[in-house]
């Protein structure tokens, strides 16, 4: 329970950061536009990883699941199966995924406006789902 209570906390403080690069961009608040835009998907990227490794402290740890193959995909599929997360959350856990990879692996000025566009919405489910376990999860 303490590694789960603790990945909650780095998500959580995570999620705050990234929350707070997409109300500067939303609200043009920055200096340097490709800067605030680059500073937003890198906080993606990292609360991303987080997020998917709450998830599976959380199956382990509330449910006893323990996966065979730990992946971001095999975690989601574990929680749409189970029913703790909706069809909805799961396409757009999967849709994170994949622009994880991309950001990851590729990188040019098309790609990041549109990943730029995407991730307030990736953004929102994250909060959701994460402040729906957090209310299932003793203390």
């Amino acid at each position: 329970m303490e590694r789960l209570n603790k990945r909650h906390k780095t998500l959580t403080k995570a999620l705050t950061t990234l929350l707070k690069s997409i109300d500067r961009i939303t609200n043009n608040e920055y200096n340097d536009y490709e800067e605030a835009r680059d500073s937003l998907i890198q906080r993606f990227e990292y609360t991303s990883d987080i997020f998917w490794k709450y998830l599976h402290d959380y199956l382990k740890t509330m449910h006893n699941i323990k996966l065979d193959i730990v992946s971001p995909k095999s975690v989601y599929k574990a929680f749409r199966d189970t029913n703790i997360i909706t069809e909805e959350e799961f396409t757009l856990c999967i849709r994170q995924v994949e622009l994880r990879n991309l950001t990851s692996h590729t990188y040019d000025e098309e790609l990041a406006e549109e990943v730029c566009k995407q991730i307030p919405t990736l953004a929102r489910m994250m909060k959701t789902v994460t402040s729906r376990l957090a209310k299932n999860a003793p203390d």
